[in-house]
């Protein structure tokens, strides 16, 4: 469904940050973390984008990268519990 939906959206943060999170359950760390940075490329003002960035510079070790993307997420969203 999510190459599909890239297809048909291919610049949709959602879909982007959708797909990273797919691409990283399935190993692909590499791949999770460039369509990660695309979707905040496509829409740095969308929390959930900013979030699954600094989700996939953990999972990659990169935990001083990972930082500014939590607290991004935070910022723009800081009502959400699902950042905190």
């Amino acid at each position: 469904y999510f190459a599909r939906a890239l297809e048909l959206q291919p610049g949709g943060a959602a879909t982007l940050a959708a797909s990273a999170i797919l691409e990283l359950n399935l190993g692909r760390k590499q791949e999770a973390l460039q369509l990660a940075r695309r979707a905040v490329a496509a829409d740095p003002l969308n929390p959930s984008a900013s979030f699954t960035l600094g989700v996939m510079e953990y999972s990659l070790g990169g935990f001083d990268r990972a930082l500014p993307f939590y607290q991004r997420a935070i910022a723009l969203a800081p009502t959400a519990e699902e950042y905190h």
